[in-house]
């Protein structure tokens, strides 16, 4: 070969094999800087998009610094795709408990229905029952349960059930807005006292032996089976005072009544040691045989006492009210 010949080769050898500024100077393609630069993956778990190549022919340079832009790998993806609910959303928990079920436990009772529950069966609940503050309280004592008797003076109201045969031996008291306690045969002996806004004392056979007293506003005092309160019988209620001893030997203790209204009716044999109202208006009937053996007293405003049973009143009425009014019976003053 002739020497022009191996020059021309060598020549076009050595082009091929230049840098990429060599390129951009003799116009080369700039594969160098042109090559795709692959981004890094992102962390948004999107793939990065490739770098643009380099740019051909006479923009070899600026086509290099396209391709190490790209070969940084800024994604498009960039930002993580995470959830939008990062933060967990915690439970409520329930709803919150009822005054009810913080207190009726620990009192030994059981919350029904924002009532503080005492179920006794026979012979059960020895100690004394004391029901929480300001919340309902039913008591339910069966035969001779709750012997040590009943407190519930602090609760909202009371039902008081001492149905069962000698149960409540011993005091039973209420208060609230309203108390309503019932006394079955022989039961309640040592007594009941309500001082509840509204009261309804129920006492049966032989019950009530204690004293039964009552105050608030209005009173209602059931002593209408035989032998029912033996003991004294008082009502203080401010508005009215219902007081009926219909059993035979029933509120053998002196019945004392007061407010501003008071009504007393005695069965036969009952009412023996008298009857005493000082309310302004009162109305007092002995219906039965040998009722009201003891001194009826009244004063007041007005006063009524009726004196119809066979040997009722045999110690006289007393009535000093303004007005006087009745049938039988003889002036005891």
């Amino acid at each position: 070969m002739r020497l022009e010949g191996w020059l021309a080769v060598a020549l076009v050898t050595c082009l091929g094999c230049g840098s990429s500024t060599d390129a951009g100077l003799y116009g080369g393609s700039g594969s160098a800087g042109g090559a795709a630069g692959s981004g890094a993956v992102g962390s948004g778990g999107q793939s990065a998009s490739g770098g643009s190549g380099g740019a051909a022919g006479g923009g070899g340079a600026t086509g290099g610094a396209a391709g190490a832009a790209a070969s940084g790998g800024t994604s498009s993806g960039g930002a993580p795709a995470g959830g939008s609910g990062g933060a967990a959303t915690g439970g409520s928990g329930g709803a919150p408990p009822l005054p009810c079920d913080a207190t009726c436990a620990t009192a030994g009772g059981v919350c029904q229905g924002g009532t503080c529950v005492f179920e006794c069966p026979a012979f059960g609940c020895p100690n004394k029952i004391e029901c929480p503050p300001s919340i309902p309280c039913r008591v339910e004592c069966e035969g001779y349960a709750c012997g040590a008797g009943v407190d519930c003076t602090k609760a909202a109201s009371c039902t008081v059930n001492c149905t069962g045969s000698g149960s409540c031996g011993s005091a039973v008291k209420c208060g609230g807005d309203k108390c309503a306690v019932a006394c079955g045969f022989s039961a309640c002996s040592s007594g009941v006292e309500c001082s509840a806004q509204s009261c309804t004392l129920q006492c049966g056979s032989s019950a009530c032996g204690g004293a039964v007293t009552c105050s608030g506003k209005t009173c209602a005092i059931d002593c209408t089976e035989s032998n029912a309160c033996k003991s004294a019988v008082e009502c203080t209620a401010s508005d009215s005072c219902d007081v009926d001893c219909s059993g035979a030997w029933s509120c053998s203790g002196k019945v004392k009544c007061a407010g501003a209204q008071c009504k007393v009716g005695c069965g036969s044999y009952a009412c023996s040691s008298g009857v005493d109202s000082s309310a302004p208006s009162t109305t007092i009937a002995c219906s039965g045989a040998s009722a009201c053996s003891g001194k009826v007293s009244c004063g007041g405003t007005t006063c009524t006492a009726s004196c119809t049973g066979a040997f009722s009143c045999a110690s006289g009425v007393c009535c000093t009210a303004q007005t006087c009014s009745g049938t039988g019976g003889q002036s005891g003053c």
